[in-house]
């Protein structure tokens, strides 16, 4: 039952990729889609996978843990932008 979760989401992924390249019959877009999707995923991570846990494991106040884990989040999602518009990146 544990691994159902992620096993579902790869499923619901797979065939979004799938009715997506269906729907355009065109793989660069559809390319450019899973590019821009991955961009746009990765600066949440910050706050899922790093901050929040790191913050709550230091006995951080419960209440103030999310608040700087959002702070966070965002001045991530900020650089990612700045690296976009560097690099030409789309997301």
């Amino acid at each position: 039952m544990a691994g159902q979760p992620a096993g579902l989401f790869a499923n619901h992924l797979a065939l979004g990729y799938s009715l997506a390249l269906r729907g355009t019959r065109d793989a660069e877009r559809v390319a450019a889609l899973s590019t821009g999707i991955f961009w746009l995923a990765l600066p949440s991570m910050s706050f899922f996978i790093i901050a929040l846990p790191l913050l709550l494991r230091m006995t951080m106040n419960f209440w103030l843990s999310p608040v700087v884990a959002l702070g966070i989040m965002f001045a991530c999602y900020l650089a990612d932008d700045g690296f976009a518009q560097k690099t030409g990146v789309q997301p």
